[in-house]
């Protein structure tokens, strides 16, 4: 999983953190707001990258969902989700297992890929539960059958 807390990462022998999560900034640009370490170094975006993203932040503006949904690394075919939470600056990221039964949580994240799809695979914020120490994940109640609540149908 990943961490938001500043670390700068390549000591050791370590490597770098790569960026996970990418949100397009006020003036348009796509930026990494999230990483994750792995000793194996993510390739780079290639042109057939940088079309689906232009494809993608287009989409976005028409809809009026640039500043809500960004970009997230594939964590590959064996993820089984998470939830994220935020204590201090940390945010901690749960897995399905380890969920408490008491979770109150919305999907974030979804993935376009069959093997993940099968499984029901997505991840989760616990914005609605008790204690939740910040807002701003979405701009009002979604609703059925709305932009947000069908992202892939729009995506094909």
């Amino acid at each position: 999983m990943g961490t938001s807390t500043p670390w700068s990462g390549g000591s050791s022998g370590m490597k770098e953190p790569q960026p996970a999560i990418w949100a397009f900034d006020d003036e348009g640009l796509l930026r990494p707001t999230e990483f994750h370490y792995s000793g194996t170094q993510d390739s780079d975006f290639t042109d057939k990258d940088f079309e689906f993203i232009a494809t993608f932040k287009g989409q976005l503006a028409l809809r009026g969902l640039t500043n809500i949904f960004g970009l997230a690394r594939y964590p590959g075919d064996d993820f089984d989700g998470s939830c994220e939470f935020t204590q201090g600056r940390a945010n901690i990221n749960l897995q399905p297992k380890d969920y408490p039964e008491t979770l109150q949580a919305f999907s974030t994240i979804w993935f376009f890929s069959e093997p993940l799809w099968k499984r029901g695979c997505f991840c989760k914020c616990k914005e609605i539960s008790r204690g939740h120490p910040h807002t701003g994940h979405r701009g009002g109640k979604q609703r059925e059958g709305s932009s947000v609540g069908n992202l892939g149908r729009w995506m094909e």
